[in-house]
Protein backbone atom coordinates (compact mmCIF):
# COMPACT_ATOMS: atom_id res chain seq x y z
CA UNK A 1 0.00 0.00 0.00
CA UNK A 2 2.94 2.33 0.59
CA UNK A 3 3.85 2.02 -3.07
CA UNK A 4 0.31 2.98 -4.08
CA UNK A 5 0.39 6.06 -1.83
CA UNK A 6 3.73 7.14 -3.30
CA UNK A 7 2.31 6.74 -6.81
CA UNK A 8 -0.70 8.87 -5.88
CA UNK A 9 1.62 11.52 -4.43
CA UNK A 10 3.67 11.60 -7.64
CA UNK A 11 0.54 11.90 -9.76
CA UNK A 12 -0.69 14.69 -7.50
CA UNK A 13 2.55 16.59 -8.03
CA UNK A 14 2.21 16.21 -11.80
CA UNK A 15 5.18 13.88 -12.19
CA UNK A 16 5.25 11.15 -14.80
CA UNK A 17 5.50 7.58 -13.60
CA UNK A 18 8.55 5.53 -14.42
CA UNK A 19 8.23 1.92 -15.50
CA UNK A 20 9.54 0.89 -12.08
CA UNK A 21 6.73 2.87 -10.40
CA UNK A 22 4.15 1.29 -12.66
CA UNK A 23 5.50 -2.19 -11.95
CA UNK A 24 5.25 -1.68 -8.18
CA UNK A 25 1.47 -1.13 -8.32
CA UNK A 26 -1.18 -3.58 -9.62
CA UNK A 27 -2.46 -2.85 -13.11
CA UNK A 28 -6.09 -2.51 -12.03
CA UNK A 29 -5.13 0.19 -9.51
CA UNK A 30 -3.19 2.07 -12.21
CA UNK A 31 -6.25 1.92 -14.45
CA UNK A 32 -8.44 3.35 -11.68
CA UNK A 33 -5.92 6.14 -11.12
CA UNK A 34 -5.79 6.96 -14.85
CA UNK A 35 -9.59 7.15 -14.90
CA UNK A 36 -9.47 9.36 -11.76
CA UNK A 37 -12.13 7.18 -10.16
CA UNK A 38 -11.75 8.30 -6.56
CA UNK A 39 -14.48 6.04 -5.18
CA UNK A 40 -12.98 2.86 -6.66
CA UNK A 41 -9.47 3.80 -5.51
CA UNK A 42 -10.73 4.37 -1.96
CA UNK A 43 -12.54 1.06 -2.03
CA UNK A 44 -9.54 -0.77 -3.50
CA UNK A 45 -7.17 0.65 -0.85
CA UNK A 46 -9.81 0.29 1.88
CA UNK A 47 -9.55 3.95 2.82
CA UNK A 48 -13.13 4.38 3.92
CA UNK A 49 -13.38 4.69 7.68
CA UNK A 50 -15.16 2.07 9.71
CA UNK A 51 -17.96 3.73 11.63
CA UNK A 52 -19.26 2.11 14.79
CA UNK A 53 -22.35 3.14 16.69
CA UNK A 54 -23.22 2.22 20.26
CA UNK A 55 -26.64 2.75 21.78
CA UNK A 56 -27.02 2.70 25.54
CA UNK A 57 -30.32 2.59 27.42
CA UNK A 58 -31.36 5.76 29.18
CA UNK A 59 -31.04 5.99 32.96
CA UNK A 60 -34.15 5.93 35.10
CA UNK A 61 -35.49 9.43 35.61
CA UNK A 62 -37.39 8.71 38.85
CA UNK A 63 -34.71 9.69 41.35
CA UNK A 64 -33.14 12.28 39.13
CA UNK A 65 -35.53 15.13 39.96
CA UNK A 66 -34.92 14.80 43.65
CA UNK A 67 -31.18 14.87 43.20
CA UNK A 68 -31.23 17.98 41.06
CA UNK A 69 -33.38 20.10 43.38
CA UNK A 70 -32.24 20.48 46.97
CA UNK A 71 -34.63 19.58 49.76
CA UNK A 72 -36.07 22.95 50.56
CA UNK A 73 -39.14 23.60 52.57
CA UNK A 74 -41.33 26.39 51.33
CA UNK A 75 -41.00 29.66 53.16
CA UNK A 76 -43.79 29.80 55.68
CA UNK A 77 -45.04 33.21 56.57
CA UNK A 78 -46.53 33.46 60.01
CA UNK A 79 -49.43 35.77 60.40
CA UNK A 80 -50.06 36.93 63.90
CA UNK A 81 -53.00 38.88 65.16
CA UNK A 82 -52.37 42.07 67.10
CA UNK A 83 -54.66 43.33 69.81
Amino acid sequence: MKAAIKIIEKLGLGETLSEQDQASVPADLLEMLKERNKRLVEKYLDLTPDIHCVLLPADDDEGEEQEETPNEQPNEEKITAQK
